[in-house]
C-alpha cells in the first residue's frame, strides 16, 4: 500500500515537473517571439486597446460639450428674447409714464 501511494506521489511529482517545464518554455517562446504572439505584439494589442478606450471616452466627452453647448445657446437665445421682450415693456411702461406727467 505504500508502494502504491509512493508511487503515485511519483507520478504526480514527475507532470508537476514537465507542466512546470512547458510552462517555462513557454514563458521563453513568448519571450523571444518562436511561438504562440510574442510579447511585444501582445504590449502593442494592449496599447492600441487603451488607445481605442480613450478615444471613446473622448467622443463621448465631447458628445456632452456639444450637447451642453447646443442647450446653452437655446437658453441664450431664450435668454434674448426675454429681454427683448423686457425692453418693450419697459419702453411702454416710460412712454406711459410720460403721457401720464
Amino acid at each position: 500500500e505504500k508502494k502504491v501511494l509512493a508511487d503515485k506521489l511519483l507520478a504526480e511529482a514527475k507532470k508537476a515537473a514537465e507542466d512546470a517545464a512547458m510552462a517555462e518554455q513557454r514563458l521563453k517562446d513568448l519571450k523571444s517571439g518562436t511561438s504562440g504572439t510574442p510579447l511585444s505584439e501582445l504590449a502593442k494589442i494592449a496599447r492600441k486597446n487603451k488607445l481605442e478606450k480613450e478615444a471613446g471616452r473622448l467622443q463621448r466627452e465631447s458628445d456632452r460639450d456639444r450637447e451642453e453647448a447646443a442647450k446653452l445657446e437655446r437658453e441664450a437665445d431664450q435668454a434674448e428674447k426675454v429681454r427683448g421682450t423686457t425692453t418693450v415693456a419697459q419702453r411702454l411702461s416710460e412712454k406711459s409714464q410720460m403721457m401720464e406727467d
